[in-house]
């Protein structure tokens, strides 16, 4: 891996984002990764602005996105995410089979 096949995803979550607005866009951005470089290894970096709460310095929403979406139900479509939060390596194989869309319920 270098810097000629891996695209980096950079995303802000401004203050006025919710859950679900953040996860659309980052989602939407994955997924544009996909079409235009496909099977390559996809890296989010993320930064939060605002959102300032209890759970390690982040309000319920931003926590949950960071610690539930971006880890828990997008991270397998990633090779590395770097968000405030933690920054991790996938450790299996990124998954490329995204779906066509994404339901938040």
């Amino acid at each position: 891996m270098g810097f000629n096949n891996v695209v980096s995803i950079y995303h802000v979550v401004g203050e006025g984002d919710d859950f679900e607005s953040a996860a659309q866009d980052v989602f939407t951005m994955i997924k544009e990764s996909q079409v235009l470089y496909p099977d390559w290894p996809r890296i989010v970096y993320l930064d939060v602005h605002g959102h300032k709460g209890e759970r390690h310095g982040f309000d319920d929403d931003m926590f949950e996105f960071q610690q539930e979406f971006i880890i828990g139900t997008i991270g397998p479509f990633l090779t590395a995410i770097d968000m405030p939060l933690l920054s991790v390596w996938n450790p299996e194989d990124q998954r490329n089979d995204l779906p066509d869309a994404l339901a938040i319920q």
